[in-house]
């Protein structure tokens, strides 16, 4: 397993499921965490369960789906950390059930989360992941 020792790892869907699950493992390893996902009170909860001090652990809620959700994360994450290492666009759900039960609005808003919420989390930590390529090509990367 490799060492998260000083990364900084920005995870978005991190208050439930998988994004939790992943944070409990990178905390592990030693990771700084941005957790953003909607519900407030999730994040706040596993955030004092992955790091009583709070120095490592930065709670940004936030939704996948709104322009300028995750743009605020990174800026937060930036103030707090200096940078982010690592981008984990994890938000996102399926939809389920009968086609005649459905609408194109389920699918709309599931498109929008797992499609435009990856897109998002990208383009808001983009500037971050371009420095660290910068990085890896003068080591010969």
């Amino acid at each position: 397993m490799t060492n998260f020792q000083g990364k900084v790892v920005l995870i978005t869907g991190a208050s439930t499921g998988i994004g939790a699950a992943l944070a409990r493992e990178l905390a592990k390893q030693g990771a700084s965490l941005v957790l953003v996902a909607r519900n407030a009170e999730k994040l706040a909860t596993l955030a004092a369960e992955l790091d009583r001090t709070g120095q490592n652990i930065l709670v940004a809620p936030g939704d996948v789906t709104q322009d300028g959700d995750l743009e605020r994360a990174v800026a937060q994450a930036r103030d707090r950390f200096g940078k982010i290492d690592i981008a984990i666009a994890n938000a996102g759900f399926g939809v389920k059930g009968n086609l005649e039960a459905l609408t194109v609005e389920d699918y709309r808003k599931q498109f929008e989360t797992n499609i435009f919420g990856v897109l998002r989390t990208i383009y808001a930590t983009l500037d971050d992941l371009k420095k660290l390529r910068a990085v890896w090509r003068s080591w010969g990367a």
